[in-house]
Formats: structure tokens, C-alpha cells, sequence
């Protein structure tokens, strides 16, 4: 923020005009809010920052003004709030909750708003590119843990720097410290050095600022002193009430400090946090507890799956159930009307709904299952029943429509129908062949030139097919898609069957002349009968 706004430069501009909760990190939640409120900068009213509703979160506080939200919204985090203090007004005074914000004597990389940009950075020590909301507060490499080193001065930020309430720290004068912090860190116990922001050892996690770093530099009562004197007085004035409620809010907030564990609940969608480590170390166990959280994400899933399946074998079971007694009670009526009479007939909705519920299972019976079965031959002839099944049913049939399908879509659709226990395309090939058994008109199987495997009807067999055709083409030559259209078959299917034809010497292709596989520029194949097969040349030339 800059001076023209008349408010601290801790405070950073956001977006007053969306909303609060497109401001929030995916771990921000909102505390309390409060409308009709006003800032003071130390004891002087912020001049543009006097009618606006103030949301306390648990990292940061937002201010958003009422008359221009775009301008002169801003937000602070909580982490920079070193004192509060509460005054309950007295007659026109209104009730205020004064903060006391600035950097911590303990905390050397903590900066100030205006003094870290907010932009993506990259961490010193693992590389890692950081997003921007890794800034807030004191800004810690998301992968690492390694404090954020700002190498800009501090004059490089003069020009948009505002005019403080208080004078800002006093630079220090250039002595030997200077040089020391740009030096590596020595580990007292490994030797390793490490990078100078590091406060623990990169390769054993030993304490680093036990050693002397810094030769003839002051003691730390006098640095933290210094430090307070650039703390900065912000005062919020409560004008419609909610004083209480939002500094009660503020102490809870306070105690809690979520946003010591932001960086790193945000990195990981998982929600792995480390522990206090950085360095290689806190790159290696971020790594460990996240494809462990990953591991456990995986087996809940899958247990999720195993609980669905059996729930859906039960709904199954039932179904199956349901559906045998309507069958015994069909037949009894059937077979003697009186007995069904003095039985309790069901109502036809009911079995409408019990028939149709089944119907949506995908099958008429319970699928099999190789458990169900005593040998392996019996499971693929119960298999080959159930295809038959979903191939032939006089509504719903993959085949019922048409004499030709892939085995790739009878294997999915199959799968499809089942719902539980899946087969594999192993089962569906041993249970081909005790598929005509049970089907009417009998159903085979037949490798195509491309390699396509499709199962088909009496039919639609290559003799059948190669007899159709050439009394389609004796007629009139015909192109591929006039073929598939009078067949009902999709292009590249006939096109396969009639290459095969083609392979056998009974039909010839005509290219046209602008046909690509004949050197011209995308004409259509036009097929013929071959009237020269059987054809023996007698020399002549004449």
C-alpha cells in the first residue's frame, strides 16, 4: 500500500469487489465479521479507510471499504500482531481494539508487506518455486521449510514505501556481521555447510545457531529493543457494535497461530504437514509423508470399491431373489388358478417396478460367478448362457438388431450388464465356444483381415455375405458406404468382409481416377464382380 492511502505498509490491496471467500486459502476459514468500522494509523484516522466491514480469518484480517472495495480494500496478517489491546468507548468515543504490528527480533526474514513482493520465488537452498501465498506472514519454502531470503535492500523499495507514523529501523553500519551473512554455516557436529538461513543442519537436523555467527554483534536485549521501536499502532473502531465478539475472536486466533502451518497445508493437496525440519531432510520426510498419505488415500478408495461391490451384489441377490418368487408365482397361476388364487397376489406395479429394477442390473438372472460352479468347464458353459443372453434378448440384445458385432464392444457391453464381478478377456474367449448352444440362430466367431474379431449370425457368414454381394454387384458396381447402407453394417466392418472377398478373387475394385491408393487425388472405390476369374487367354492380341 502505498502513503496515499494513509495506512500501514504491513497492510497488503486486495479485491474488495469479489467476494470474501474467493480472498480465502483452501485452509482459511472466516472467525467473524463486523460491519461499520474505521482504521486509525497509530492515533490518526486512515482517511480513506473509515466506513467498511472488517472479516477476521484464521491467518489474516481484511478490511473491505463500503464506498470504493476496489481501492482501498486491504489485508493484514495476523502474523505480524505482536500486542492488542481493547477500549470499551466512553459517550460518543467508540470501542476500538488496537494491534501493535511489526516484524519479530526472532524471525530475521520476517518483512513487512510493502517490503516482499508479492510474485512467485524461488527458495535459496531446494530451488523450488514457491506461489505467491507462500509470502504471507514469515514466508518459508513450501517444500523445504527453509526461511525465505529477501536480496533486495530495502532502498530498492523506497520509492513505493509509505510515509510511517513511526521512523523506520536505523540501517546499521557496515561491520564484520555484514560479511558473515552471506557466509555458508558450519555444522557443529557433521561439518556440512549450510545454506545462512538455515536454523538447522541440511544433513543431521543439528542446531545451527548454537555456534558464534556473528563477531562483535550487539547482544539480543538491544536488538529486540530496536526492533520494537519500528512497531507500528493500527486501531480498529468498532461504530455499530461487535467489539466484543471480534476481540474475543482476535485473542483465539492469536493463540492458535494457523498460519505457522500454512505454507505447508497448502503445498500438499494431501494435507501432509512436517514437522519443524528443513533442508534436505524436510525435503525427504515432505516426501515420505506424502506418498504415505497417498498410499492410504489408494486403500480407502479401493476399500470404498471391495464395500460398493458387495453392496451391489447384494441389491443384485435380492433382485434374483424377488425375481424368482414372481417366476414360481406366474407358473403356479399358470398351471392352477385356483391355488394362485388363494395365494397373495402381488400388485402389477410392484411387479413392473421388480422386473424393470432387474432389467436396470443388466441381466434377468444373477451373474455367474466361478465360485458358484464346480469345475472350470461348467463356469464357461454358464458364461457362454449369459452372453447368450445379453446378445439375444428381445429388447435390450447387443444382437438383436443386427447379425455382426466386434468382440470388443460384446466385452464391454457385457461387462456393462453385470455390473459386479467383472470377467476378463480371457473368460469371454473360453466361452466362446459353447456360445452357439445357446443361442438361436447360432452365434461364432471369425477373424477379419484387419485382425478385428467379431461374432456374427449364420447370416452374415462370408460365404452368405460373398453370395449377397455379388448379386448386389451384378447389377450395378456399388461403392463401399451404397454397401454398407443396403447391409446395415457400419464402413469399416464392410469394408473388412468385402477385402476378404476381395483376397478369395471374387470381386476387383475400380480406383477411378481420382483415387489415392491409385495415384489421383481422393476418389471413391467402386467395387466390381471379377468377370475375368476362370478367364483363359489365347494369345490373341488382335
Amino acid at each position: 500500500m502505498g502513503s496515499s492511502n494513509g495506512i500501514s505498509r504491513y497492510f497488503a490491496k486486495v479485491e474488495g469487489d469479489i467476494p470474501i471467500s474467493a480472498l480465502l486459502y483452501d485452509d482459511e476459514s472466516i472467525i467473524t465479521t463486523q460491519d461499520g468500522v474505521g482504521l486509525y494509523n497509530g492515533k490518526e484516522k486512515a482517511p480513506n479507510h473509515q466506513n467498511g466491514t472488517i472479516h477476521l480469518t484464521s491467518h489474516r484480517l481484511f478490511y473491505i471499504d463500503a464506498a470504493h472495495p476496489r481501492l482501498y480494500s486491504v489485508s493484514l496478517s495476523l502474523s505480524f500482531v505482536r500486542l492488542t489491546e481493547y477500549y470499551a468507548g466512553f459517550l460518543k468515543s467508540s470501542a476500538k481494539v488496537t494491534m501493535t504490528i511489526g516484524s519479530s527480533a526472532s524471525d530475521e526474514n520476517a518483512q513487512p508487506v510493502s517490503d516482499v513482493p508479492k510474485s512467485s520465488w524461488v527458495c535459496g537452498v531446494c530451488s523450488f518455486s514457491n506461489p505467491p501465498s507462500a509470502s504471507d506472514g514469515r514466508p518459508k519454502c513450501t517444500l523445504c521449510g527453509a526461511p525465505r531470503e529477501v536480496r533486495n535492500d530495502r532502498s530498492a523499495y523506497s520509492a513505493s514505501a509509505p510515509t510511517l507514523s513511526t521512523p523506520p529501523i536505523p540501517s546499521a553500519p557496515p561491520s564484520a556481521s555484514g560479511s558473515s551473512s552471506t557466509k555458508s554455516i558450519s555444522c557443529p557436529v557433521c561439518t556440512f555447510l549450510n545454506h545462512p538461513s538455515m536454523l538447522t543442519c541440511e544433513i543431521c537436523s543439528s542446531p545451527l545457531r548454537a555456534t558464534p555467527m556473528r563477531s562483535g554483534t550487539a547482544s539480543p536485549a538491544p536488538e529486540a529493543e530496536a526492533n520494537s521501536k519500528s512497531w507500528e499502532s493500527i486501531k480498529v473502531s468498532f461504530r455499530r457494535g461487535g467489539d466484543k465478539t471480534f476481540y474475543a475472536g482476535l485473542k483465539r486466533t492469536l493463540m492458535g497461530k494457523a498460519w505457522e502451518t500454512e505454507p505447508r497445508a497448502r503445498a500438499g493437496n494431501s494435507g501432509v504437514s512436517t514437522p519443524g525440519r528443513a533442508g534436505i531432510h524436510g525435503i525427504l520426510q515432505n516426501v515420505t509423508l506424502t506418498s504415505q498419505a497417498t498410499d492410504d488415500h489408494m486403500e480407502d478408495a479401493f476399500r470404498d470399491l471391495d464395500a460398493l461391490m458387495a453392496k451391489a451384489k447384494e441389491m443384485v441377490d435380492l433382485a434374483e431373489t424377488l425375481n424368482k418368487k414372481l417366476t414360481a408365482y406366474e407358473e403356479l397361476q399358470k398351471r392352477s388358478p385356483e391355488l394362485s388364487q388363494l395365494a397373495p397376489s402381488p400388485e402389477s406395479e410392484d411387479i413392473t417396478l421388480i422386473r424393470s429394477s432387474l432389467g436396470r442390473l443388466g441381466l434377468p438372472t444373477i451373474a455367474v460367478t466361478q465360485d458358484m460352479v464346480q469345475d472350470e468347464r461348467e463356469y464357461h458353459d454358464q458364461l457362454a448362457r449369459e452372453l447368450a443372453t445379453v446378445l439375444q434378448d428381445s429388447k435390450n440384445g447387443l444382437m438383436s438388431k443386427r447379425g455382426v458385432i466386434g468382440l470388443d464392444e460384446v466385452w464391454s457391453g457385457w461387462n456393462r450388464a453385470r455390473g459386479v464381478a467383472l470377467i476378463p478377456p480371457s473368460s469371454l474367449m473360453d466361452a466362446i465356444p459353447y456360445l452357439s448352444n445357446y443361442t438361436n440362430p447360432p452365434v461364432h466367431m471369425t477373424t477379419l483381415r484387419s485382425g478385428l474379431r467379431v461374432l456374427y449370425t449364420p447370416h452374415y457368414s462370408m460365404p452368405v455375405f460373398t453370395t449377397r454381394l455379388l448379386a448386389l454387384l451384378s447389377t450395378n458396381p456399388h461403392t463401399t458406404v451404397e454397401i454398407a447402407r443396403t447391409e446395415g453394417m457400419s464402413v469399416g466392418l464392410v469394408e473388412d468382409m468385402i477385402l476378404k472377398v476381395e483376397e478369395e478373387g471374387k470381386v476387383a475394385r475400380d480406383g477411378g481416377v481420382g483415387d489415392d491408393k491409385f495415384g489421383g487425388s481422393g476418389g471413391e472405390v467402386t467395387w466390381w464382380p471379377n468377370y475375368l476369374i476362370g478367364y483363359v487367354w489365347d494369345g490373341d492380341t488382335g
